[in-house]
């Protein structure tokens, strides 16, 4: 996740025009949206958006198990068994998003 972070970002700040993608604050072009940069727009956000679904998913099993094991209800699961359950559980769609073209 942390090494697919910096091309993400990259990504969604030149898609929006900036010069300098390294940076938030730089330059931006003054020239309109070309329908590439909406549609490399929409893939970025959507993306992140899994990035974010996936961190949210390990760091509520990790928050499980550290609060179980705090509580006294739950020990830390063996090597073999998965810690995040849901990873297995079908994927359901987000709201919200439309599909990048």
């Amino acid at each position: 996740m942390i090494k697919d972070w910096k091309p993400l970002y990259s990504k969604i700040w030149q898609s929006l025009g900036f010069n300098d993608v390294a940076e938030t604050f730089g330059e931006i072009s003054d020239q309109p949206f070309t329908d590439h940069d909406i549609a490399s727009l929409g893939t970025g956000l959507h993306e992140l958006a899994k990035m974010n679904s996936d961190f949210l998913d390990m760091a509520l099993a990790r928050a499980a198990v550290l609060v179980g094991r705090e509580l006294g209800i739950t020990k830390t699961p063996p090597a073999s068994e998965p810690i995040n359950k849901r990873a297995q559980a079908p994927k359901r769609g987000r709201a919200g998003f439309a599909k990048a073209a």
